[in-house]
Order: C-alpha cells, then sequence, then structure tokens
C-alpha cells in the first residue's frame, strides 16, 4: 500500500484509527483491542 502522507500524519492517522476502533492505551505491553503496525516506510 502507498501513501502521500508524511511521517508524523501516518502515525496520527494510525493511532487515530486504532482510537476509532477502541483501543485504550493504559498498559504499555498490555492487551489490545486492535494493534496497526508500519513494517516499511521508506521516506525518500
Amino acid at each position: 500500500m502507498n501513501t502521500t502522507l508524511d511521517v508524523w500524519s501516518l502515525l496520527a492517522t494510525t493511532l487515530h484509527i486504532e482510537e476509532k476502533m477502541g483501543r485504550v492505551r493504559t498498559e504499555r505491553y498490555g492487551a489490545r483491542v486492535i494493534d496497526i503496525d508500519i513494517l516499511f516506510l521508506r521516506t525518500w
């Protein structure tokens, strides 16, 4: 998948999606409703 978002906008977008899907960050390595990971990001 490709995006035109810069690094910080991409991070903000993924955090927003996680929040909208019910993720609440209470415990650092606790159980999660959803967790979005970026596997590869080329910035050039």
